[in-house]
């Protein structure tokens, strides 16, 4: 679809990061994306995607490809400090501002053991990445569960041009 090998996911990120004369220690969790190949924005109408990764070592990956015709497909998991496992996205709600770019959402996904992630997404910041013949919106949002989990990541909305 979008690459020649899509694979996404999440884990355990340990070890120290260089920029110039400093030096961070990191040990954390975060998502990942290790598509290899040439990315061919066009080979679908358009896309929703949110990645939050919550400090309980909790991370989602979250997305719907949309194809000409109507169909579409998801690609969901959550991973939860040990296992990854895969969602049933049930919903995945935007609402927009008069650019098309999206200021909040609704996302509500499900665990095949039950566990059910109802989010609510608060942008805090934009990003606008235009490519040929897809346009890429992306936003730095907030994710909130309803038993207090906080989380930070990406929500993006993306639209191949001329598609309806």
């Amino acid at each position: 679809m979008g690459s020649d090998h899509p694979q996404n996911q999440a884990g355990k990120i340990t070890g120290v990061l260089k920029l110039r004369d400093q030096e961070w220690q990191i040990s954390g969790v975060g998502n990942r994306d290790h598509s290899t190949g040439s990315r061919n924005w066009a080979a679908f109408t358009h896309h929703e995607l949110a990645w939050p990764v919550f400090d309980d070592g909790t991370a989602l990956g979250i997305i719907r490809i949309h194809f000409e015709g109507g169909d579409s497909a998801d690609l969901c998991w959550a991973y939860t400090g040990d296992t990854l496992m895969p969602l049933s996205l049930e919903e995945f709600t935007t609402t927009l501002n008069d650019e098309g770019r999206a200021t909040s959402a609704k996302v509500i996904a499900v665990d095949d053991k039950g566990q059910r992630y109802d989010i609510d997404c608060i942008r805090q910041a934009i990003c606008h990445w235009p490519f040929d013949g897809y346009v890429l919106n992306e936003g730095a949002f907030e994710f909130r569960l309803p038993d207090g989990r906080v989380g930070y990541g990406l929500l993006e909305l993306g639209c191949r041009l001329g598609s309806p």
